[in-house]
């Protein structure tokens, strides 16, 4: 079977890290226009 899709991958202009930086996600994701966000963690 053959998938005729495309695929849109966008980077971000800010990749956030460390101790604390949860907490501003959803102020940078409002500042992309997004409604949701994908949080990897080590934990």
């Amino acid at each position: 079977m053959t998938e005729n899709r495309t695929y849109t991958y966008l980077n971000p202009k800010i990749a956030l890290m460390g101790p604390g930086c949860v907490k501003e996600i959803g102020r940078h994701a409002k500042d992309f226009g997004a409604t949701k966000a994908l949080t990897v963690s080590g934990r």
